[in-house]
């Protein structure tokens, strides 16, 4: 324990400062009722009197630490190191402490934390540790120029109050603890030359100065200006009354000479400064005051016990948290060896203090310039690793954003690029560990890193998306693989590795580094792999991997696989697909319960079919998923002056059609898509699957589909292909030609309307025609369109004020948004109208299912809380030509006002009038005889994770499970093993 002796008097008055200060922070800026009402009172008085006295704790807490550490200039820089790295600790833990509990995370927070000067985010702090560097110079200053300090002083702290101005930015708060703090220090300087009487006096009439200045003002205010706008001229912190007050406070409890040894009052000390660093702590402090909220604005007087309560157990918490924290130090040396190198000497002048200090720094440099090299090297090979992912000079992570690849992944990715470089510097870090040489460790992790990321290159340039996980099994066929790979690029790596084998044996012995000790290499080789096995959680929604990855900006884009390479690396997106469980086993999944199912559900179809006289095969059918198309009149609080959609309205009330449940608002195409063309729910699967087309059908050989029931399939999208891995997807669901822009089979008619970028839906219409006309027999189409994909607020269309939406809260960019989303839906009730003309004149079979497969999100002030069944309701109908008509399909009016996407193939094979297979009959068991199934409507669920399913009546209303009979939940039950056995099984379905 240090022998040094310190004023135990001062300590406790840190301590009492710094619950003032929690009480401020805590209840104050919960915006209690008292300070936002407009009346002039005794009690607004009262509580302005109550503030003030909170107020005054960072002053004296500045001020008493200024006290303390004058005297100590030759411990100012170490002090000022320490308390500046047990700011970044404390603020750090606290961050991962409020992760823990709140859920929530977000990478600025963490910056403030790790970086609290440079991103202001402990002011007072930041400016009494800036004192503290500069309190070798106040004591040389103060011996020769006392007066002008003390003018100096006085000047800086009064005129603001004077002049009710900033005018030395107090508001910064850095300035002004640092003006407190060196307050301090000439208080400390001048103690002696002012009796106890003389401070008593002044504290007196301070105390009753402030108390009456401060009551009085809110009655000057309203008689001024009519309002309380100045209620609180003197009721804050930079006030000189309270201040002078603070100082003079202080300067009475030095003078009460009882010491201790001075280890127990730097615990106090570093106690109060955690604590404030904590109620600083913006987010933290955000949670508690929305903790308190309630109470605050209803009880005002009563709240305070409350408070009082949570800050005496946080005092407590940070006790103990202390005892562990300083205890660490002092074992492990480090208090010792920053005091040893960052104190002043004595007799030791200032110029040499801080050579001292740069020989020091860059003494330590040269010793570890060798690691700080491969951190640099770890940082460029992440660099490399982003780069590497795009194929041209731009990219562009949404439709309506480009960068330049070197502005968006030095830029907008700087964050991962971050998180890839401790993952590269991990990685070695391992293989050190196991190998304890360095040059051999460094130099094959690096060749194993470029050749993993080359490899994701070779893959993106052959199937437009990075390597997986679940393509790991296949490197059972690697002679296979090793035979698609350019014969240079294999020479080249192996030259590569026969030229670094002398260069590591040749460092290995020239430059010889320490080797770990065996208990830090054991550690390591534990540590690291608990770290990336972290990443099997990292697609759980409530777990902390998950939120932290959230936080630092990891997005990934499961529906565009490459598109997540280039945003997170192809490291991080690899890993961001390991976290994935299809669905939950269903409790009596087995083989004989599935031939059973089959068995029971050939018996269904053969009693559906004894009624069915068509067959597919003779049958074409287009599933036309329109881009966001929902009609603007059913959202609350939106009424068009005019009618887009008039020819589509009309046509709902002549054949099948209603309203289709979306498991997405303002994104999730391609899951509407998956749900219509295989008929299974998207709320069965796990919440680790959000877009089963590039995290599930991509990766499985059995996906049956509609469109294996017909004899030819096409798919049509006048847009690129990668989007959802499209190419691939359609593959394995046996289409047998996919048209796209730059597709070998061409989008052969192309027109956009006015400034839109995208195709239009003429132009989609006419594509599928083409191939209705082409058709032999059967065909199924599979119709994507893209006219009206966001962004809306670009004015794409001319004469877009015809569709102007009125109702409350609709602003500027909702306006415009609708007006220009409106106008599309125009075109695209036009274009439809044309098509089914054009199809009405053809001597076959077809029949067409319209829907949308979500709403826009142009509507941000409708409560998705209230309204959420509105806001994922998009329109839908079923369309048979006249020829079909001819030839038995008939429409259908019984249970179809809502229904979702799975239900499509039931609807459309009972519409057409064809016979089904046993998976057929079980998804129309399904769409007759229980309630719609959609994700969670109350959430926006754009390709997000599911977190339960939610049944919707065919009157539009949520029906609770446990509401359903006995057989529709057996019904569930047997849809849901269906879809395991398919999607996550052993497909004893097929099998069998």
């Amino acid at each position: 324990m240090n022998k040094e002796r310190k004023n135990i008097g001062l300590a406790i008055l840190l301590i009492f400062s710094s619950l003032l200060v929690c009480l401020d922070r805590i209840f104050w800026q919960s915006s209690p009722d008292i300070l936002i009402n407009d009346k002039v009172n005794i009690q607004q008085s009262l509580m302005q009197i109550y503030h003030a006295s909170t107020l005054i704790g960072i002053d004296i807490f500045a001020i008493g630490i200024g006290f303390l550490l004058q005297g100590s200039e030759d411990k100012s820089w170490s002090s000022a190191i320490k308390y500046w790295m047990y700011t970044i600790f404390v603020g750090t833990l606290g961050l991962l402490v409020l992760t823990l509990f709140s859920r929530e995370f977000s990478i600025v927070d963490l910056y403030n934390m790790l970086f609290p000067f440079v991103r202001n985010t402990y002011g007072i702090l930041s400016g009494i540790v800036l004192g503290m560097l500069t309190l070798p110079l106040f004591n040389k200053g103060v011996k020769k120029y006392a007066n002008i300090i003390k003018l100096s002083l006085l000047l800086v702290i009064i005129a603001p109050t004077i002049f009710n101005k900033d005018i030395f930015g107090f508001a910064n708060r850095t300035v002004f603890g640092y003006i407190l703090v060196n307050l301090g220090f000439y208080g400390n300087y001048i103690k002696s030359k002012l009796n106890v009487k003389k401070v008593v006096t002044r504290i007196i009439l301070l105390l009753l100065t402030n108390i009456i200045v401060v009551s009085l003002m809110p009655e000057f205010s309203k008689a001024v200006h009519n309002d309380l706008s100045t209620a609180g001229r003197f009721t804050n912190s930079a006030s000189a009354l309270l201040i002078l007050l603070a100082f003079y406070v202080v300067l009475l409890v030095s003078k009460i000479k009882v010491n201790v040894k001075s280890g127990y009052v730097d615990f106090v000390i570093y106690t109060v400064w955690a604590l404030l660093v904590i109620s600083n702590n913006q987010p933290l402090l955000n949670k508690l005051i929305e903790y308190n909220r309630k109470t605050a604005q209803s009880v005002t007087r009563w709240i305070l016990a409350k408070d009082i309560k949570e800050i005496l157990w946080l005092m407590l918490i940070v006790i103990l948290s202390n005892f562990v924290i300083l205890g660490i130090c002092k074992l492990t040396g480090i208090s010792q060896k920053i005091s040893s190198f960052y104190d002043i000497k004595a007799d030791e002048e200032l110029s040499q203090f801080f050579y001292r200090i740069t020989n020091g720094i860059k003494s330590w440099l040269k010793a570890h310039r060798v690691y700080l090299a491969t951190i640099v090297w770890g940082y460029f090979l992440a660099i490399f690793s982003f780069l590497m992912m795009n194929t041209k000079w731009t990219v562009a992570p949404n439709v309506d954003v480009k960068y330049n690849i070197f502005t968006y992944t030095i830029g907008v990715r700087q964050a991962m690029v971050l998180v890839n470089t401790i993952i590269f510097l991990l990685f070695l870090k391992f293989i050190f560990s196991l190998t304890n040489r360095y040059w051999f460790s460094t130099i094959v992790a690096s060749l194993l890193w470029i050749i993993w990321v080359v490899a994701n290159r070779i893959k993106i340039g052959i199937r437009n998306e990075p390597i997986l996980p679940s393509e790991l099994s296949m490197i059972k066929a690697w002679r296979s693989l090793l035979g698609m790979v350019d014969g240079w690029i294999l020479l080249l790596v192996v030259a590569v590795i026969a030229i670094t084998i002398p260069i590591i044996y040749f460092l290995e012995k020239k430059y010889r580094l320490p080797k770990q000790k065996w208990y830090s290499r054991v550690a390591w080789l534990i540590i690291i792999p608990v770290i990336f096995s972290s990443v099997t959680f990292l697609n759980h929604e409530k777990s902390v991997i998950h939120i932290i990855s959230g936080g630092i900006s990891n997005d990934p884009t499961f529906y565009n696989q490459l598109a997540g390479a280039q945003k997170n690396g192809p490291t991080q997106q690899f890993l961001n697909n390991i976290d994935v469980e299809v669905m939950k086993k269903p409790s009596g999944y087995s083989k004989e319960r599935m031939q059973q199912l089959k068995d029971k559900y050939k018996k269904v179809a053969a009693d559906i079919n004894k009624n069915r006289v068509n067959d597919f095969k003779n049958q074409v059918v287009i599933f036309n998923l329109s881009e966001s198309f929902s009609d603007p009149n059913r959202v609350p609080g939106i009424q068009l002056s005019n009618d887009p959609i008039p020819y589509i309205r009309q046509l709902k009330q002549k054949t099948t059609s209603g309203t289709m449940i979306s498991a997405g608002y303002g994104g999730g195409t391609a899951n509407m898509e998956y749900m219509s063309l295989t008929g299974l729910d998207l709320s069965n699967f796990s919440p680790t699957l959000p877009t089963p087309y590039t995290q599930l059908v991509t990766h499985r050989k059995y996906n049956p589909n509609i469109a294996q029931s017909f004899p030819e399939s096409v798919a049509i999208h006048p847009y690129q292909g990668v989007y959802y891995s499209r190419t691939e997807v359609y593959k394995r669901f046996g289409f047998n030609r996919f048209y796209y822009l730059g597709s070998k089979y061409k989008i052969k008619y192309k027109k956009k309307i006015d400034r839109s970028p995208y195709l239009s839906d003429e132009t989609a219409y006419k594509n599928a025609l083409d191939q209705v006309k082409k058709a032999n027999n059967g065909e199924f189409i599979n119709l994507v369109t893209m006219q009206n994909h966001f962004p809306y607020d670009r004015n794409y269309y001319n004469n877009s004020d015809r569709y102007t939406p009125v109702g409350e809260g609709i602003d500027d960019y909702t306006r415009n948004a609708v007006q220009d989303f409106s106008t599309g839906l125009s075109y695209t009730d036009t274009a439809v109208k044309d098509f089914i003309s054009e199809i009405d004149k053809l001597d076959k079979s077809v029949t067409l299912v319209f829907y949308g497969d979500h709403l826009p999100g142009i509507y941000g002030g409708v409560d998705m809380t209230k309204y959420g069944i509105q806001l994922h309701s998009t329109d839908y109908f079923i369309y048979s030509n006249k020829y079909a008509r001819e030839h038995g399909a008939r429409n259908l009016v019984s249970k179809t006002e809502y229904v979702g996407p799975n239900d499509f193939i039931a609807l459309m094979a009972k519409q057409t009038n064809s016979k089904v297979n046993a998976y057929q009959a079980l998804l129309t068991e399904v769409q007759e005889k229980l309630p719609v199934a959609t994700l969670n409507t109350q959430k926006s669920t754009v390709n997000s994770y599911n977190t339960h399913t939610e049944f919707v009546d065919n009157n539009g209303k949520i029906v609770e499970y446990k509401s359903l009979s006995k057989k529709q939940k057996q019904l569930w039950e047997d849809y849901k093993l269906l879809q395991y056995d398919i999607t996550a099984g052993k497909n004893y379905w097929k099998n069998n």
